[in-house]
């Protein structure tokens, strides 16, 4: 039978005398001085003898205060949760359609109207004319700008960059007439000047009004004069 005088210990939790007194180790409190007689600890039948009762006592004394400081590990050691992943960045598509003439170029969202096609067909005749002092010869029809044109990674800069300068559409001797749409999507790919570029949006609706109409015309003649005459 082992006993553990508490006096030479440190202070037991409830817990931990328990433990001590499943383990066979009597647990009992030293009395004051003057007490006739001692406690008789009474041995746990299950109990069987150690070769050390203090050193015992002192492993018990030590498991217990680790298995009481386990429940705060565990939970320190528990894995943080995973921060969400940004989304990846939506594949770029760009779907434009273009007028093309020598001396002007158009591009919109959408395909011009015949109306608007023959209003086209009148101003870049009068640019060409004031540009290279011919007429134009063909007659404006609808084209697309289309990216990717099959499935391909990266990005439009260059296939941009290639398309405005197939059409002279950084060259301030070539009027370019762009809707707001369009030059969204074109000019963050774009590290050329695009100031020259005039915005026109319903042209349709423009057509229908004189005043407007006029203004138009005269803003492209205007800026294809400027530029011959400098």
């Amino acid at each position: 039978m082992s006993q553990v005088n508490p006096s030479n210990e440190p202070f037991l939790s409830k817990r931990q005398r328990r433990m001590l007194q499943d383990m066979g180790i009597d647990v009992f409190t030293t009395r004051t001085a003057g007490a006739d007689v001692l406690p008789t600890p009474v041995q746990d039948p299950r109990s069987t003898p150690l070769a050390n009762p203090a050193a015992a006592a002192r492993a018990a004394l030590t498991a217990a205060k680790r298995e009481e400081a386990t429940p705060a590990l565990a939970v320190a050691d528990e894995p943080r949760p995973s921060m969400p992943q940004p989304e990846a960045p939506a594949p770029v598509r760009i779907e434009l359609n273009f007028v093309a003439t020598p001396a002007l170029i158009y591009v919109g969202e959408t395909e011009l109207s015949a109306l608007e096609l023959r209003f086209l067909q009148d101003v870049a005749g009068a640019a060409q004319w004031v540009m290279n002092r011919s007429p134009l010869k063909n007659a404006v029809r609808n084209s697309q700008f289309r990216w990717p044109i099959v499935e391909a990674a990266g990005t439009p800069e260059r296939a941009i960059t290639v398309f405005c300068e197939k059409h002279d559409m950084l060259s301030r001797s070539t009027a370019v007439l762009v809707s707001t749409g369009a030059a969204a999507v074109l000019n963050p790919w774009l590290s050329a000047s695009t100031d020259h570029w005039l915005a026109v949006d319903a042209l349709a609706q423009t057509l229908t009004q004189g005043d407007a109409k006029r203004a138009l015309w005269q803003r492209v003649i205007g800026s294809l004069e400027s530029v011959r005459q400098s």
